[in-house]
Order: C-alpha cells, then sequence, then structure tokens
C-alpha cells in the first residue's frame, strides 16, 4: 500500500482545486512557514476521519472551510480525497487503487466517499486499522506530538505500540463486544424489571386488548359501511358527473353552431364587400371610359380643325398652281408664234437687230422690275397667309380647348353634384353609424360591467370556496389533532386510573395491603398519604422530598384496622408497610415565634399550608408536614434556617432538604417514572382538558358540518354564476364584435367622407381652374376675331396687288420674249433661225413638262384635301346628324379657269359643311 495522489479543494488556505502527486521518489514536501504544509498534513488526517476541531487547529468544524478574501468569496463546501495503491491488497477491500473522500457544507452536513460511494466512518476507521494510517496512528506525527507522546501515561502509548503491532484492531473488537455483553447484561435486568413490572398489568392489559380486538372489529365495520356511503356517493357523483358532461356537450354544441353562424355571416360580409368593391372598380372603368369618350371627341375635333386647314392650304395650293400653269400655256403661245414668226426673212432680222436690242435692255429692265415686285407681293402674301393659318390654327385650337374645358366642366359639375348628394347621404348615415357605435360601446360597457361584476363574484364565490375547503381542512386537521389528543389523553388517562386502581408505583406491601382492603372492604382503611394530599404543580418537588417515603404510609381509621392489615403482610410475608391511625396521629406546627420566620424573603409558607386535604386528615398532614418550610432556593433557606435556629425542617423548590439540627440533603434529582403527588393532578387535569378538547372536538365536527353544507351551497351558487359568467364573456365577445363592426363601419365611413371631401376639393380646384382657363381663352378668342377682320382686309389688298404685279410681270415677260425673238432673229441667219426653233422646241417641251409637273401638283393638292366623313350622332347626342355629300374633285382639266373655279367651289362647299360640322 502505498500514498499516490492527494486532491484538496476548499480546505483552509486551498481555494483552488489542488492535485499533489507523489511518485516513488518522493520523500517530503518542503516550503517556507506560512506555505500550507500544516494545512496538508490536517488534511489527511482529516480525511481520515479526524473528528476534534481543536486537533485541526479551528474552533469548530466549519472553519476548515475556505472562509474567502478580500478578491476572492468563501466557498461553500471543502473535500479532501486521498488515493492509494492497493495491488498487495494490504486494505482489505478487492481493489487495486483505492481513494478516500470527505466532504463537508457550512450547513454542518457531512459525508464519506469510498471510490466514490457513500460509506460511513466506522467503514473507513476499519479500513486502515492495523495499517499505521489511521487518524491516531504513529504513520501521521503532527508538530510537538513526539513529546506529547513521550509524556503520556503507559496506557495511552500502549494504543500508538499496538497500532504499530497490528493488534488495534483485535483491542477495539474486544472492546466493543465487552461493550455489547455490558449492554447486553444491563439489557437483560432492564427486561426483568420490565416482565416483572408487566406481569402486574397482564389482566388490564387483556381487558384493553379484548376492547381493542372489538375496536378494530367495529373499526372494521365502520371501514366497510365509510367505503359503501364513499360508493354510493361515487355513483351519485358519477351520475351528476355524466349529467353535467351531457350539458356540456350541448353547451358545446350550441357554442360550435353559434361560431359556425357567425363565420357564416363573416363570409357573407365579405363577399357582400367584395361585390361592392366590384361594383366600385366598375363605377370607376365607366368613369374611366367616358373620360377616355371626350378625349377621343377632343381629338376628332382637333382631327376636324387640322383637316380644315389642310382644305384651305390645298385651295391656295391648287390657285397659285393655277396661275402658274396660266402662265406656262401663254409662254407656249408665245412660243408657238414666235416660231410662227420666225420664218420671215432675214432682212427683217438685220433691221430689226438693232431695235430689238434696244428695246431688248428695255424690256429685261422693266421684267426685272416686275418680277421683282411680284416676288415681293408673292413672299408678303405668303407670309401673310402663313400668318392667318396660324390665327387660325390657334383659333381653332382655342375653340376646341374651350370645347374640352366646357364639357370636363360640365362632367365635373356633375360629377360634383353627384359626389355632394352621395356626401350627404353619408352625413345623414354617419349619424346613424354613429348612434350605432354609441350603442354598441353602451352595450359592451353595459355588459362588461356585468362581466367584471360576474367575475368578481365567481371570484368571491371561488375563494369563499377554496377558504371553506382550507376553512374545513384546518378545522378538520384540528379536530383530528384534538381527536388524536383526546384518544391520547384518554388512554392517558385510564393508564392512570389503572396504575392509580392498580397502586403502581406504590411499594410493594403497599400495594398488597391496599389491595386486601378493597378486596375484604375494610372501611376503616382510607388511602396512602399521596392520594389524600392535593399538591399544587410548583410545590411537587419539594412535597415529594419534604414527605419522602411517608407519602406511602397508609391512613387508618383506628390502630386495629393498621393492625388487621399488619397481621396480612405478616401472615402472607408481603414485607412492611408504615400506617397512620387518625385517632393517635396528633398534629406538629411551628409556634408563634418560629412562625415570624414565614415573612423572610424567599419563604413560601410552612408545606401544610400549601397543599389542601379533607380537613379529617388534618392531624396527618400536619403531623408529616406541619414544621415543615417551603424555601424559593437553597440561599434563602440558609437564611431562614439561621433565623429559626435550625428547630425544624425546610425544603426549597429545587428539592433540597434541611433537617432540624444542621443537615442538608440536596444535588441533583433522579426523574422519576411517575410522580405519585401528581398522579391524582394530572389525572383531574387530563379528565378536565378531556372534557374541554371532547366539546371542542364536538364543536369542531358541528361546524364541520355546516361548513360542509355551506360549501355545498357556495359550490351551487359557484357553478351557477361561471354558468352565468360564460354566458355573460359570450355576450361580451358578441357585443365586442359588433362594436368592431361598428367601428369598422365608422372608420370605413369616414373614409368615404375623406375621399368623398377631398374629391370635392380637388373638383372645385379643377373646376376653378378651368373657369380661369375659359375666361383666358375667351379673351383671347375675342382677340383673335377682332384681328381676323383686318387680316382679311390685308389679304384682299395684297391679292389684289399680286394680281395686278404677276400681270405686269407677265406682260413684260411677253415683251422681254419678243424683244429677244426679234433679237434672235435679227442676228441669226436661217441657221440661227433653225436653232431658234431648235431652243424653242426644246422650251416648248420644258413648258409642256413644267405644265405636266403642275397638273400632277395640282392633282396632288387636290388629292391632299380630305373628304369629310360623316359623323355618328352617338359620339355627341347634343349635335345634329349631319351626312357629308363632300366628293374628290374630278381631275384637272385642260382649261385652267375652269380648273381654279372647281376647285373654289369645292374649297367653298368644304368651309360650309365644316361650319354647319362644328356649330
Amino acid at each position: 500500500m502505498r500514498l499516490t495522489k492527494l486532491e484538496i479543494y476548499g480546505f483552509k488556505s486551498f481555494a483552488k482545486r489542488t492535485e499533489i502527486v507523489f511518485p516513488q521518489n518522493v520523500t517530503g514536501i518542503v516550503g517556507p512557514n506560512g506555505s500550507g504544509k500544516s494545512n496538508i498534513g490536517d488534511a489527511v488526517r482529516w480525511v481520515l476521519g479526524e473528528q476534534s476541531a481543536k486537533m485541526l487547529r479551528g474552533q469548530s468544524m466549519a472553519d476548515v472551510i475556505f472562509n474567502g478574501t478580500e478578491k476572492r468569496k468563501p466557498l461553500n463546501y471543502c473535500e479532501v480525497t486521498l488515493t492509494f495503491d492497493n495491488t498487495d491488497h494490504q486494505l482489505n477491500v478487492a481493489f487495486d487503487e483505492v481513494s478516500i473522500t470527505r466532504r463537508v457544507y457550512r450547513s454542518g452536513d457531512s459525508e464519506y466517499l469510498m471510490n466514490g460511494a457513500g460509506c460511513r466512518l466506522r467503514d473507513i476507521v476499519d479500513l486502515f486499522r492495523d495499517t499505521g494510517v489511521g487518524k491516531e496512528g504513529y504513520s501521521i506525527i503532527g508538530q510537538g506530538r513526539i513529546d506529547a507522546i513521550l509524556s503520556q501515561r503507559s496506557e495511552e502509548r500502549r494504543v500508538i505500540f499496538e497500532e504499530a503491532a497490528g493488534i488495534s484492531r483485535f483491542r477495539s473488537r474486544k472492546e466493543e463486544a465487552e461493550g455489547r455483553l455490558k449492554r447486553a447484561d444491563e439489557n437483560l435486568v432492564r427486561v426483568l424489571d420490565v416482565l416483572d413490572e408487566l406481569e402486574s398489568h397482564l389482566t388490564p392489559l387483556k381487558k384493553q386488548s379484548d376492547t381493542a380486538k372489538e375496536y378494530l372489529t367495529l373499526s372494521d365495520t365502520l371501514r366497510e359501511l365509510d367505503v359503501r356511503l364513499y360508493l354510493l356517493r361515487y355513483d351519485r357523483l358519477h351520475e351528476k358527473e355524466t349529467a353535467a358532461e351531457q350539458a356540456l356537450l350541448k353547451v358545446s354544441d350550441a357554442v360550435r353552431e353559434a361560431e359556425a353562424a357567425l363565420a357564416q355571416a363573416i363570409e357573407s360580409r365579405g363577399k357582400g364587400e367584395v361585390q361592392l368593391e366590384q361594383i366600385q372598380q366598375a363605377l370607376s372603368q365607366a368613369h374611366d371610359a367616358l373620360l377616355r369618350q371626350n378625349d377621343a371627341l377632343h381629338a376628332a375635333r382637333e382631327s376636324l380643325s387640322e383637316i380644315r386647314n389642310r382644305i384651305l392650304n390645298g385651295g391656295d395650293t391648287m390657285e397659285r398652281l393655277d396661275g402658274e400653269m396660266d402662265s406656262l400655256k401663254s409662254r407656249l403661245r408665245l412660243i408657238d408664234a414666235t416660231m410662227n414668226q420666225s420664218d420671215g426673212g432675214m432682212s427683217e432680222a438685220e433691221s430689226l437687230l438693232n431695235d430689238a436690242r434696244k428695246a431688248l435692255e428695255e424690256r429685261r429692265s422693266a421684267h426685272a422690275s416686275a418680277t421683282e415686285n411680284a416676288q415681293k407681293l408673292e413672299d408678303e402674301l405668303s407670309a401673310h397667309k402663313a400668318h392667318i393659318m396660324d390665327r387660325m390654327n390657334r383659333m381653332q385650337n382655342v375653340r376646341t380647348s374651350q370645347a374640352r374645358q366646357s364639357a370636363m366642366q360640365q362632367q365635373m359639375s356633375a360629377r360634383r353634384e353627384e359626389i355632394l348628394a352621395q356626401l350627404r347621404q353619408e352625413e345623414a348615415r354617419e349619424e346613424e353609424i354613429s348612434e350605432a357605435l354609441k350603442t354598441a360601446q353602451s352595450n359592451l360597457q353595459n355588459e362588461q360591467a356585468l362581466l367584471d361584476e360576474l367575475k368578481a363574484g365567481a371570484e368571491a364565490f371561488e375563494q369563499s370556496t377554496k377558504q371553506l375547503l382550507q376553512d374545513i381542512l384546518i378545522r378538520q386537521k384540528q379536530m383530528q389533532e384534538d381527536l388524536q389528543s383526546a384518544r391520547a389523553m384518554d388512554t392517558r388517562l385510564r393508564t392512570l386510573k389503572e396504575l392509580q386502581d392498580g397502586y403502581e408505583g406504590y411499594q410493594y406491601s403497599v400495594k398488597n395491603a391496599l389491595t386486601y382492603a378493597k378486596r375484604a372492604k375494610l372501611s376503616g382503611v382510607h388511602d396512602v398519604v399521596a392520594m389524600l394530599v392535593h399538591v399544587p404543580r410548583e410545590y411537587e418537588t419539594a412535597m415529594d422530598m419534604a414527605l419522602g417515603a411517608a407519602m406511602q404510609n397508609i391512613v387508618t381509621e383506628t390502630e386495629q384496622d393498621a393492625k388487621t392489615l399488619i397481621d396480612y403482610l405478616r401472615k402472607n410475608r408481603l414485607g412492611r408497610a408504615t400506617f397512620l391511625p387518625l385517632n393517635t396521629i396528633k398534629g406538629r406546627t411551628l409556634n408563634a415565634r418560629e412562625r415570624e420566620v414565614l415573612s423572610m424573603k424567599g419563604c413560601l409558607g410552612v408545606a401544610s399550608e400549601l397543599c389542601s386535604y379533607d380537613p379529617m386528615y388534618q392531624g396527618v398532614v400536619e403531623n408529616l408536614l406541619g414544621r415543615t418550610v417551603v424555601a424559593q432556593d437553597l440561599e434563602s433557606g440558609i437564611a431562614i434556617m439561621r433565623a429559626g435556629n435550625h428547630a425544624f425542617r425546610l425544603v426549597t423548590l429545587q428539592g433540597d432538604v434541611m433537617h432540624s439540627g444542621g443537615s442538608m440533603t440536596g444535588g441533583s434529582i433522579q426523574q422519576k417514572a411517575q410522580n405519585l403527588l401528581g398522579r391524582e393532578r394530572e389525572m383531574k387535569e387530563l379528565a378536565d382538558q378531556l372534557n374541554e378538547i371532547t366539546a371542542r372536538a364536538q364543536k369542531a365536527q358541528q361546524e364541520i358540518a355546516d361548513m360542509e353544507a355551506e360549501r355545498a351551497g357556495e359550490k351551487e351558487r359557484r357553478e351557477a354564476a361561471q354558468y352565468e359568467l360564460h354566458q355573460q364573456e359570450i355576450a361580451v365577445v358578441r357585443d365586442t364584435e359588433r362594436l368592431k363592426s361598428a367601428q369598422a363601419d365608422l372608420d370605413a365611413h369616414a373614409q368615404r367622407m375623406d375621399a368623398y371631401r377631398a374629391a370635392v376639393e380637388q373638383l372645385d380646384e379643377s373646376l376653378a381652374q378651368i373657369a380661369q382657363e375659359l375666361d383666358r381663352l375667351s379673351a383671347q378668342t375675342s382677340e383673335d376675331e377682332t384681328g381676323t377682320d383686318e387680316l382679311n382686309a390685308r389679304t384682299e389688298q395684297l391679292a389684289i396687288l399680286l394680281d395686278k404685279a404677276r400681270r405686269e410681270r407677265e406682260n413684260a415677260q411677253e415683251m422681254l420674249t419678243d424683244a429677244m425673238l426679234t433679237l434672235q432673229n435679227a442676228e441669226h441667219d436661217v441657221d440661227r433661225i433653225r436653232r431658234d426653233k431648235q431652243r424653242l422646241l426644246s422650251d416648248r417641251e420644258n413648258c409642256e413638262k413644267e405644265l405636266a409637273d403642275l397638273a400632277v401638283k395640282r392633282r396632288q393638292a387636290e388629292q391632299d384635301v380630305p373628304t369629310p366623313r360623316p359623323r355618328k350622332a352617338a359620339r355627341k347626342p347634343s349635335s345634329p346628324h349631319v351626312k357629308s355629300t363632300w366628293r374628290k374633285p374630278a381631275s384637272t382639266s385642260a382649261i385652267p379657269s375652269r380648273s381654279a373655279i372647281s376647285s373654289r367651289r369645292s374649297c367653298a362647299r368644304f368651309r360650309a359643311k365644316s361650319t354647319r360640322l362644328s356649330s
């Protein structure tokens, strides 16, 4: 066996878990003073079972637990573990390694462990006996231990030598066996005494046994009846429970049906809300479609205005092209005439050469002037026409905007009136919804108040029922305690009566003498002194010491009665007894001088005067206690006896006795199994207490029955209150849903009102803006109409001037052409005349080409003028049904004037039709 490891945690200074390993080559632990070397030795001694705190250098076992420092908290327990290598099995256990652990807590609890399993301290002590490792072994020697061993007595040193020799185990076993034998002998003596005592109790115990058997039989019968009663009650309660469950199922079905109806109503409401939302969406879509139709109408009107403008532009273009075509045809005629004249003679050409040159210069100047003047007028007229077109476009746009704004104004006004009507309806409905909400709130408040009242009532019933149950349990517990106390008192009272009747505790001779007197019905035998004197509780010890054996003296009427009992005792060899005949016993009391001490401090009085008795026994009591003084304590008694010159006897409340003459008796008093003086008093007190407890138990039983009845009524009222509470909760939930619905309706109504008001405000703003825009457009229309007359007059004037300039340009052109031809004819010969003809042919082709191009342009201009399509009256119910009869004009004819006239007539007809359409 070898120590291999030591683990310490929380022991003295080892706050952290510390593990010290002892290999083969370790012989000691070295360190400076205060490093904890002694604590290691104390830890080893402590784990091996040391029970003395002083041996561990402490005041109590809790001092070995780490108490903490400024930086570390104290620990709640400590433990030490020793681990041994037991491969040689020197320790009598079947383990190769043995660990011993001891723990102690601040609460005082302690435990021992061997290899992790709980064990006793004795197991650890027996394990290390004869190994030298025990707490008293020679292997653990502390400071000064050697001097203490050497200075001990030989018996104490012998223990160490026996431990070293390995016989201490057998010595301890021998001492333990001797102790057991001694205790067995003592127990045997005690058993014999008990047997002697119990032999006298066999007869009354047999009676008690018979009574107990009868009681057990009756108890079994009562238990069986209780079980039957409980079964009957259980059946009735089970029937009630079944009925209650059926009622609960019906209520549950009704609740589920109500919940289903509520869910169906909620679903119907959701569907209605969805349909309402769909209707509102359809209304919004219809409104959007109306706005789109209005936009389409405005777009059509704008398209109509654009077409009008294109018709006007096409008419002007055709007029211009007709003029150019007339000019080209005139040029063709001039070319033809010139070609006809080219056939003249060369002489005329030469003669006319100088005249032609002069005329050519003049014609060129006139032609240039006329061309420039005509071009200026054409540019001015074009610009003026463009200005007129812009003015007309602007006026048309203004009219279109006016129409659009007017339509929007009418629609917005109608929408505003519609929204105002809906707003008035919603305002009228708001009062209904508010009234419904107030009604729902009022109903909910009333229902909630009633619910709170019912909850308070139910809680009151619940608390009352619980309180009644607690009171019943408390009363039952008190009654059980009282009944248990009553049974214990009754048992104690019967025991005392049996002891008193059997004179238990009295001498054998006294018991037999009194038993014989009762059996022989000797009227002259009264009783023992202890049964005739009644002593208060506080004086029992003093009276017991004062009377001593005299308590068992038998009081008789005469000496002859005493002689009869003495003869009976002698004849039957039953021992001796002391008798006190009343006719011979005289009382002895204190004289007047001796009674002076009764007024001293600590003096309680004369013993015969401190107890109660029948007057016929006064002589006996005064003979025994008349010269006995009772003092508070021994100190007072000494002073009293000195004052009385030790002429009488004195007893203290603690039982110390000072005899006359000066002797004293005192010390500790062995507690008696039964005080003979207090037995009668205890029996009376027990009888009174038993009557009181019995009356209290009966009263408690009646109170419990009343409380049970009240509790049953409270349970019925509680169930009724809970049913009402459940119904009221349903009503509160229903009114809560109604309130939520009314609040939701009010919120939705408020949202609709806000939406209507916002829409009205927005429409008012839009109408104001439209009114401002209409005013502005009206002013602009008036201004444009005022300037239109001036522009028309200017247009006519420019047209006249341009016509005149064109004629002058044409005349100048003709004259220039004539001059050029004349010059060419005069300057050239036949070849030049031929080249002139060729050039004239080329010019003719160009003119014809230009004429064809102009005809193409004119046809394009005619095609650009659109054919008005008839409008359906459904687009605008207020407008009349107009059917257009306009047709595309015929192709351009060879006669310019006819084409121009046709174009002007077509434009005029189109303008008239457009005017009728716009109106």
